[in-house]
């Protein structure tokens, strides 16, 4: 006859597999996607990003966009729209924004981020650079909610959890791997379009930004991406706040 604790003992090693069974599933989903994108030596070389293009808002206003990345925690992005330009930017553990009138320059403003905005650039960063793997680095998780149907595709359903309650659910086809949509933190649904192969890795050359009605937030067209150039640290630090 069983007794109790061995009935315990076998529950808790039914836990334990289930474990490594959804572990492995998640692990050869993420593995799946790193493939389609170019494969882990392609992926792991990369150590910064530069994007170029042009962006078209909600209210039809268009302008030019630059954005960059670089390893371990560095992001900016540029704007400008009619006279009006815009930088924001992560160094590590500062973020600021500047405003400026395109047609003259000494007529600018820089703030600082606050502690919840640098947490989303950090999130955003590391997202853009690692392509899905070692988010438990930074006392992450991934929760793995199985299969879903989305454009009648199966697709697995994954959420990337960072500090701070700033989690991405992404969606990956469970055949090839694609990335068909992702879900931010606030709602926004970001898909991305066509393939640009730079260094053996894939980027899209569009990227669409929804509400969940579908509602138009972004929708942005790359012309130039680059990998692994080398950008200077002064491009990301907090500029001076006087002229």
């Amino acid at each position: 006859m069983m007794t109790m604790k061995s009935i315990r003992t076998v529950f808790l090693f039914a836990a334990a597999a289930f474990s490594v069974s959804a572990a492995s599933a998640t692990d050869e989903i993420i593995a799946k996607a790193r493939q389609h994108l170019g494969g882990d030596e392609a992926l792991n070389a990369i150590r910064s990003i530069y994007y170029e293009g042009e962006f078209e808002s909600e209210d039809g206003a268009k302008g030019t966009v630059k954005i960059y990345f670089q390893k371990p925690m560095q992001q900016r992005v540029e704007l400008t729209r009619d006279e009006l330009g815009e930088i924001s930017a992560l160094n590590d553990i500062d973020g600021w924004r500047k405003v400026y009138d395109v047609n003259d320059p000494s007529r600018w403003q820089v703030t600082l981020l606050d502690a919840p905005k640098i947490r989303e650039l950090q999130a955003n960063t590391w997202e853009n650079l690692n392509f899905f793997r070692g988010i438990e680095r930074r006392r992450g998780r991934i929760e793995d909610k199985g299969t879903v149907e989305l454009d009648d595709t199966q697709a697995r359903k994954l959420i990337f959890h960072h500090p701070s309650r700033v989690y991405f659910t992404r969606y990956f086809d469970t055949d090839t791997g694609r990335l068909i949509m992702t879900e931010t933190t606030d709602g926004t649904r970001i898909r991305e379009h066509g393939e640009n192969r730079v260094n053996g890795v894939v980027f899209p050359d569009r990227i669409v930004m929804t509400q969940a009605d579908g509602t138009l937030v972004n929708e942005i067209r790359f012309h130039k991406v680059t990998v692994n150039e080398e950008f200077e640290d002064s491009l990301f630090d907090v500029p001076p706040f006087a002229p």
